[in-house]
């Protein structure tokens, strides 16, 4: 469990980095709006629906696949909701360069959930 949390704040470091990177590099893509905001939504999404995962698997005798399948939707649709909400608030439209960034950390975010997933299920084998 450490090691599951020590890694999305390992890559939720290098991610929000990577993210700053970008915006110093490119400020004229809109990069540094909602920076914060993005990188802290993601992480938080994203390790709240592992531990969940992880949880209630033990707690409810649920299989593992079926909860990561079912908190995978339910991270999508509040990530797309996330992006319509920040439409709405800032006036004009955001960048395109943002949405790409937003969603490489998502998949990188996805990527690590389904690895450590099959570890996990690897282990219980």
């Amino acid at each position: 469990m450490r090691k599951d949390i020590s890694l999305h704040i390992i890559l939720g470091g290098l991610l929000l980095v990577g993210h700053s990177f970008f915006s110093e590099i490119f400020p004229e893509k809109g990069l540094e709006r909602f920076l914060i905001e993005a990188q802290l939504f993601l992480f938080i999404l994203f390790l709240k629906g592992h531990l969940l995962t992880l949880f209630l698997s033990k707690k409810f005798n649920i299989y593992l696949g079926q909860l990561f399948l079912g908190f995978s939707v339910y991270k999508f649709v509040f990530s797309g909701l996330f992006i319509l909400i920040i439409q709405r608030l800032e006036g004009p439209p955001i960048s395109k360069s943002f949405i790409l960034i937003f969603m490489f950390s998502y998949f990188t975010y996805l990527v690590a959930e389904v690895v450590l997933l099959v570890k996990k299920l690897n282990q219980e084998a």
